[in-house]
């Protein structure tokens, strides 16, 4: 069997392809949300958060494609005649090589750009804004709105860093149709936390000039501005590719990175 799956193949970079569709359609009812700062468009950075540390979650439930599981361990029962080794099993401990201090480094920083999305959003941090106001004593004054609050700040920052950490064991068998939707929408709600960000990234660049730089320039910041676009985005998907790395999987979630990030600099 070829390690990089159908799924990885076509499903996942045809995902991205829609998801560039979407950001097409729905990018300015979000960017309108966020610029009447509308209360709504708290719970939707939080829904949208909390469905892709879910989907995350849930996708480590998800048995490793067989083959790249590696060689199944070998016990002294399986030297007995009639015994036989096959295909490494998933048991989860392979799924990333990489050490939990460096997973939280890495999640951190997006980790805390939702909370501070959330703050100016709901425009707490802005002088004379009028929901950001009654929040504000909402918090201050009831008991229920700083135990809310607190609930919101400590799960959003503690949540994603948690989740990439959280090895728990595979369940759901490689090659079902369970395995093939969950993994499926694993990857839609990533991709909808990344445009629901991204929105704010357009509400806040809203009143600035274009870049009036020659094209080689602008290329150069582009670059620039995606090395840091990739701190913050790059984590969410890396621990749905730690499932089964694909090229077509890395290549579909670069290019559609790059399309809202070249939208971002018009």
């Amino acid at each position: 069997m070829n390690s990089e799956s159908w799924l990885g193949k076509v499903v996942t970079p045809f995902i991205d392809l829609l998801t560039i569709f979407a950001y097409s359609f729905f990018i300015h009812k979000l960017v309108n949300l966020f610029a009447r700062q509308d209360i709504w468009i708290i719970p939707i950075i939080l829904g949208a958060y909390y469905l892709m540390c879910t989907a995350i979650l849930v996708s480590k439930r998800l048995e490793q494609n067989p083959d790249l599981a590696g060689p199944a361990k070998i016990n002294k029962g399986d030297l007995l005649i009639g015994s036989s080794a096959g295909k490494g099993k998933d048991d989860g401990s392979k799924r990333s090589d990489i050490a939990p201090g460096c997973i939280m480094a890495l999640s951190w920083p997006f980790a805390v750009f939702v909370v501070v999305t959330i703050f100016m959003a709901s425009g707490i941090l802005e002088n004379g804004n009028e929901m950001g106001a009654r929040l504000e004593r909402f918090i201050a004054k009831e008991a229920i709105g700083t135990i809310l609050a607190l609930a919101i700040f400590f799960s959003t920052v503690l949540l994603f860093p948690l989740v990439l950490i959280k090895k728990p064991r595979p369940r759901i068998k490689y090659g079902t149709g369970t395995h093939f939707v969950l993994r499926t929408l694993s990857v839609v709600a990533v991709n909808c936390m990344v445009l629901v960000t991204t929105a704010f990234w357009e509400w806040q660049l809203a009143g600035s000039e274009p870049l009036d730089i020659s094209l080689a320039a602008k290329i150069l910041v582009f670059v620039l501005a995606y090395a840091v676009f990739l701190m913050f985005y790059a984590p969410p998907r890396l621990a749905l590719l730690s499932l089964e790395p694909s090229r077509w999987s890395y290549t579909g979630y670069i290019i559609f990175l790059g399309y809202t990030l070249w939208n971002l600099m018009k």
